[in-house]
């Protein structure tokens, strides 16, 4: 028997500076950091990232970007409807799988339509992933949310006995299966493993040269804030290896080939 009840929903439709967003009102870790929680503080998110790539593809037509840790869509809201008028194209990739619904959601719900959204992992190789299954219902940064689940310890709660497999494929088979005939932009934020993802599409970054927006939070040995420095300079190492040139941006680098930088 069904019966209404006073539940307090986690998944709600809120106005922003996106358009319509569905976000988790629990999306909000112990310090008071979560996309959810950010959104309805400030009404928006990834601004910098979005402002930077509209910067530096200004002048390119018919853009292909990716977005390597989608999130519920922030990103892709603000670049997708800048690139919708240039014929561009948005890839994004989000793991967890409630949260993949929940961007869908949010491209749907704002009638955006160069959107294409894959519930997938990419990673430095092809594999299956066991992972605890979250519990939305509770308070977490979602976002923050690695693979690697040593880093994930006392920051959220799991369901008992039950886990979600996540699929990982790499960008480089991606872009080879779905013969995509080259790349403008990547933003990897893969929380540490954004490395990983590099290395799994070393072939498409040497082929296309993109220009490249990096997470280097978790890349130092700690794989917390805690080593951040020490991060930031194992990742501006390894894109200079590959003939980048980097500027730092907040907690992440970009990384162009191109004489964008002023």
């Amino acid at each position: 028997m069904f019966l209404i009840g006073d539940r307090k929903l986690r998944n709600i439709l809120v106005q922003s500076d996106h358009g319509a967003l569905i976000v988790n009102r629990n999306d909000i870790g112990p310090d008071g950091v979560g996309i959810g929680a950010f959104i309805l503080d400030h009404g928006n998110n990834n601004t910098v990232e979005a402002n930077t790539l509209m910067q530096v593809l200004a002048d390119v037509d018919n853009p292909i970007i990716f977005d390597i840790g989608a999130n519920i869509g922030t990103f892709a809201t603000w670049v997708a409807k800048w690139s919708s008028a240039k014929n561009g194209k948005v890839y994004c990739f989000e793991p967890q799988r409630q949260v993949f619904q929940m961007l869908c959601g949010n491209m749907a719900i704002n009638n955006i339509f160069n959107v294409y959204a894959y519930e997938l992992a990419l990673g430095k190789q092809e594999q299956y992933i066991e992972l605890p299954d979250l519990e939305y219902d509770k308070q977490g940064s979602f976002g923050a949310f690695s693979l690697d689940i040593s880093t994930n310890t006392n920051k959220y709660t799991f369901k008992e006995n039950n886990t979600q497999r996540v699929k990982m494929t790499t960008l480089d088979k991606f872009v080879e299966e779905h013969q995509i005939p080259y790349v403008n932009f990547l933003k990897i934020d893969a929380e540490g493993l954004d490395i990983d993802v590099m290395e799994g599409g070393m072939n498409t970054i040497l082929k296309h040269k993109p220009d490249l927006y990096v997470e280097y939070l978790n890349l130092g040995s700690s794989k917390n804030e805690d080593t951040s420095d020490e991060g930031r300079e194992v990742l501006t190492q390894y894109l200079h290896r590959l003939g980048y040139k980097t500027l730092v941006i907040q907690h992440d680098i970009f990384a162009s080939v191109r004489d964008v930088f002023v």
